[in-house]
């Protein structure tokens, strides 16, 4: 007689890694529609989809809080890149970017000049607030991942305070920009971020920081922000903390690297004092590697004097001796001549991988000219890589105090490359960021399970997912399944920019909401389960 299956899937033979930090234990898992039903060492029932995981990790979908692909969610829906890696949820509009308020078109204007996106074009689907963005993925046919979206307040401040920024805002302005705040959370975004790096956000004060965190705290939402490098790294730590206590609101702090240590336990003393401060951290990095008519979109977000120029207004100025000296005296530290490396791809091979000053030294030419004639030679075929990898061949890099914080997680930050133009602007080793997080963990001593609960329940419990992060009964079924050891980003230690399209490898299976998204290591095509996660109170 055949068994009549009781069960939508049935996952058997697994090392589970439940997402609490508890010890692991080998069991079976059974899902239903999109809950997780039952969780025992033996599972009687049948499941419609049988999944043996003997020898992996049977854990919670990995959360990430940290990344920028509201529109990619709408070009390009099944975000290869995160589930190769075993992410299930992504938290968009960080860096204090985000698409709303304003029409699609006029957000598209935002982060173009931001250097976010290699166009203003606003293809379909078109929106005009918070609610319709998520309205528009619904009719786009939705998503493969679940993903939720913080409310940007560079793209607030710059829809209300237009061209003239480097001001504090009118009475009136101030006001305005509350409703905003107001009706993004009211609409279901679950925070605010801020890119106080970047303009316009580098022209808020803490105070006026510290006025909109208040109404993200009555709304119980998060404050996510990229720091004020500007003034040190522990001066901006401070301030994101001082809101927070300020404020009443939980704090998210982005891509604090692992090297900074002393940092580190300005976050623990704030837990202690009650101020709820979480991190996230981009595990390895090689730096960016910019096409030059990208790097010139980039420099209007980061020079003030150019902020309201367009990229051929940049070139125009770039051409003329005032605008060469204002670069110069920006002393932006993107154009820091000795860090600039001219990158493996489309370039002339006898420059490849020189500094611009080395170059300069070569030509016996001054490095911001150098750097001019690049820009602006429309017929020479310039990337640049800004950065190196960072702390590769330090046995002693990241700390095991760092990397063993309870509070920290990985905030992947993925430059999601656009495929019809792969070399615009890209970087090598993110797509591999929480397999690489597992192996730096493990290499200092941290338990896999203790990594996996930072992976999952730390963020769910920051952006209160209540019923995600957790393999328990009753709970959403996000659920990967991968061996540890040979979950990884492949060649990670061998740079090739040639292959900017590099994805992880090692994920057996994933589910998004009980559905079967990834299966022998590949994506199930066709099929879009993710769910779009709101503040609880709107569901």
């Amino acid at each position: 007689m055949i068994q009549k299956a009781q069960f939508d899937v049935v996952i058997r033979n697994g090392f589970i890694a439940d997402g609490t930090g508890n010890p692991g234990y080998f069991g079976n898992l059974a899902i239903n529609d999109d809950r997780i039903i039952s969780i025992d060492s033996h599972i009687k029932g049948k499941g419609k989809h049988e999944l043996d995981a003997r020898g992996q990790v049977i854990a919670p979908g990995f959360i990430d809080p940290h990344e920028h692909a509201e529109l990619t969610l709408l070009s390009r829906p099944t975000l290869k890149e995160f589930l190769s890696q075993g992410v299930t949820t992504v938290i968009n509009g960080n860096c204090g970017h985000s698409i709303a308020p304003g029409s699609s078109g006029k957000v598209r204007e935002y982060m173009y000049r931001n250097g976010l996106i290699p166009s203003m074009n606003d293809p379909e689907p078109h929106w005009d607030s918070f609610a319709s963005y998520l309205e528009a993925i619904r009719l786009n046919g939705g998503t493969a991942i679940n993903s939720a979206c913080q409310l940007g307040y560079g793209t607030i401040r710059w829809a209300v305070m237009g061209e003239d920024q480097d001001r504090q805002p009118t009475p009136h302005e101030m006001d305005t920009i509350r409703a905003c705040v107001a009706r993004g959370l009211q609409e279901g975004a679950v925070g605010l971020s801020t890119g106080l790096a970047y303009i316009p956000n580098c022209f808020a004060t803490t105070a006026e920081i510290i006025d909109v965190a208040t109404i993200v705290s009555q709304y119980d939402g998060v404050y996510s922000s990229h720091i004020r490098y500007q003034i040190g790294i522990e001066e901006a730590v401070k301030e994101a903390i001082d809101i927070g206590r300020r404020a009443r609101v939980r704090v998210q702090i982005s891509h604090l690297a692992m090297n900074e240590q002393a940092v580190y336990s300005l976050v623990e003393g704030a837990r202690r004092e009650g101020v709820e401060v979480t991190v996230d951290t981009i595990p390895r990095s090689t730096g960016h590697v910019v096409r030059k008519d990208r790097l010139l979109q980039f420099l209007l977000a980061t020079v003030p004097a150019y902020f309201n120029l367009d990229v051929d207004a940049a070139k125009a100025d770039l051409a003329t001796p005032d605008g060469q000296k204002r670069l110069r005296e920006s002393k932006d530290p993107f154009f820091n001549m000795d860090k600039r490396q001219i990158a493996l791809v489309n370039t002339i091979p006898q420059l490849e991988g020189k500094s611009v000053a080395q170059v300069a030294r070569e030509k016996n030419m001054d490095p911001y000219d150098v750097m001019f004639d690049f820009l602006l030679d429309e017929e020479l075929p310039v990337s640049f890589w800004f950065g190196r990898l960072r702390y590769e061949g330090q046995a002693s890099y990241p700390a095991a105090s760092v990397i063993g914080s309870p509070w920290l997680s990985v905030g992947g930050d993925i430059l999601l490359i656009n495929e019809d133009d792969p070399y615009g602007w890209y970087e090598l080793l993110r797509q591999g960021g929480f397999p690489n997080f597992l192996k730096q963990a493990h290499r200092k001593g941290v338990r896999l399970e203790e990594v996996i609960r930072r992976l999952t329940a730390l963020p769910a419990q920051t952006f209160r997912f209540w019923d995600r992060g957790l393999l328990r009964p009753g709970y959403k079924a996000d659920v990967i399944i991968f061996d540890p050891d040979s979950f990884d980003l492949p060649n990670q230690d061998k740079l090739d920019y040639s292959r900017p399209l590099n994805r992880a490898v090692g994920l057996s299976s994933a589910l998004v909401n009980g559905t079967l998204i990834w299966e022998d290591g590949a994506l199930v095509e066709g099929i879009y389960p993710g769910a779009q996660l709101m503040r609880k109170e709107l569901l």
